[in-house]
């Protein structure tokens, strides 16, 4: 619709944005069950990325609610809120704690801070957050094997919550805490899970003990404890709140078992090394809900929220998929401000502030609903590359109800660019070394005119021009930056030539061009009078 002059587009099916790798609908499912009731996050960490699951059935909700960035791409395990309202996700070969935001962009390495320190972290796999806000992560191997580690809501070290080894603690999996109860800890080279004071982290005794590789524990409404058991007799382990068993889950054909639910409808969602599964308390496979690398289970809200998604591209029509965009000098641009209410109110009046568009809305008046989304486009000429912040505020009259959220783009400006060496020699079959040289007149000589690309754009045509010989060449070929490409001229020597060659390369409204300089020496024969003796 059109209000004060801006052009706004509401949709229930908008264009894709950068983050998720889906589509819109499903992130807004996901986000609506993130601020509800809570949603489940499940890590596949041979696709990198993380999912969300229905707390109640089961089913995938989002596949790609986040796509791991490179920077965190080892093996991914565990993924939990943060005191910060942000996204931890553990990394068990790169011994660090990464942290996203809910809009899908990597904040960096959490903990520890100032990046990974194995004499701190080192081969850690579950994660849990004690009431004070502090994080704590179990750690398997290293100097500091065999503890809780502790850290503070910046990430910083703050010592050990389980000291090293104590209550006989060897390679911990999962730390899950029982509310002013205990902390239970799997312990996988003992086959045990061991309860720990909650306010301290001292040594309180055994919990229970298993056949082999005890992983993801959660406790249910009755009180019990349900294990996730990888090996020797596999499956979903359950005991009372004392520790005695009560059953095991093991549908025929499922193995590996990593992380464990209970599901609203009472069944029990289970996560191995091929796939999460739906199985009921009578051994039975009720359903398989996705196929995959998968660990973890998760049970995660956030706080109502405005998410901002921006996005660049070259289609003027459509928001584009990604945050960044390489392109030339002068390329016109289109920046895509995608706009998500997961605050469960309607907000009617809204400011967009970019740094480098100015005031892109200034107290718009549209409603956008709870679970709505919206975006605007604005096209814009850029000349050098620039990395521009936006802010979307929505709010009430008064104001009232006021939420905010910022998102970057970036238009890296890349400049074309080339380099040109030209030899001569005698040999036709090769390109020359030298840049001169010296030959009988009638004789023939060989140019090789070498041009490499040194910027970032490709070249798809050439001019070669020689300042004593004239038009060289004039050729459509693709140069992409990095390449190189060259060819050869023939020249019969009659007198000394020195030459300045001329390369341009033209592009898509721009050139490059570069210039070297070539000589060839005529030898000419050199007649001596001969003088007879008598």
């Amino acid at each position: 619709f059109f209000d004060d002059g801006y052009q706004v587009y509401l949709c229930e099916h908008p264009t894709p944005a950068k983050r998720p790798q889906t589509t819109p609908q499903a992130r807004a499912n996901a986000l609506s069950l993130l601020t509800g009731g809570g949603a489940l996050f499940i890590i596949d960490s041979t696709a990198k990325r993380l999912m969300v699951f229905d707390p109640h059935n089961g089913n995938l909700v989002d596949p790609a609610f986040i796509e791991l960035d490179a920077e965190a791409t080892g093996t991914a395990i565990h993924a939990i809120v943060s005191a910060n309202n942000s996204i931890l996700i553990s990394d068990q070969t790169r011994d660090v704690v990464h942290e996203y935001s809910f809009s899908g962009a990597y904040l960096g390495v959490f903990a520890p801070a100032g990046g990974a320190n194995t004499a701190i972290l080192d081969n850690i796999r579950g994660m849990s957050l004690r009431p004070n806000g502090n994080l704590l992560v179990t750690v398997a191997t290293g100097a500091n094997a065999n503890a809780i580690a502790e850290f503070d809501p910046a990430g910083s070290y703050v010592g050990n919550f389980v000291a090293n080894g104590s209550g006989e603690l060897n390679s911990p999996y999962d730390v899950y805490g029982r509310p002013q109860s205990d902390w239970l800890v799997s312990s996988i080279n003992n086959n045990r899970i061991i309860s720990y004071n909650w306010a301290n982290g001292a040594f309180l005794g055994q919990f229970a003990a298993l056949s082999s590789f005890p992983q993801q524990i959660y406790d249910i409404a009755n009180g019990n404890v349900l294990v996730s058991n990888f090996s020797g007799t596999v499956g979903v382990h359950e005991f009372t709140a004392a520790g005695a068993p009560v059953g095991v889950y093991a549908p025929p054909g499922i193995s590996s078992y990593r992380g464990v639910y209970e599901l609203g409808n009472g069944n029990i969602l289970a996560s191995t090394s091929g796939g999460v599964y739906e199985i009921n308390r009578a051994g039975n496979l009720v359903a398989t809900k996705y196929t995959g690398g998968v660990r973890f289970i998760e049970l995660v809200q956030t706080l109502p929220s405005l998410e901002l998604v921006k996005t660049v591209g070259l289609d003027s029509s459509e928001c584009a998929a990604t945050d960044s965009i390489s392109v030339a000098p002068g390329t016109a641009v289109t920046y895509c401000f995608f706009i998500t209410n997961s605050t469960g109110i309607t907000l009617t009046r809204h400011d967009l502030m970019d740094s480098h568009l100015g005031v892109v809305l200034n107290g718009l008046n549209f409603s956008l609903i709870p679970g709505g989304m919206a975006f605007i486009t604005q096209t814009a000429v850029i000349t050098q590359t620039t990395i521009n912040t936006a802010t979307w505020t929505a709010y009430n009259p008064g104001p009232t109800d006021l939420f905010s959220s910022t998102d970057i783009a970036t238009v890296n400006v890349l400049t074309p660019a080339i380099s040109l060496s030209v030899t001569v020699g005698d040999d036709p079959s090769v390109c020359a070394t030298t840049s001169s040289i010296t030959a009988p007149i009638g004789s023939t000589v060989f140019y090789c005119y070498l041009v490499q690309n040194n910027g970032g754009l490709p070249f798809n045509q050439h001019t070669v021009t020689d300042s004593e010989l004239g038009p060289i060449a004039a050729f459509p070929f693709t140069l992409n930056p990095g390449a190189s490409a060259f060819f050869t001229n023939t020249h019969t020597v009659m007198a000394d030539v020195v030459s300045t060659v001329t390369w341009l390369a033209e592009g898509n409204a721009y050139s490059a061009s570069a210039q070297d300089t070539v000589s060839v020496i005529a030898l000419r024969e050199l007649y001596l009078p001969i003088i007879l003796q008598p």
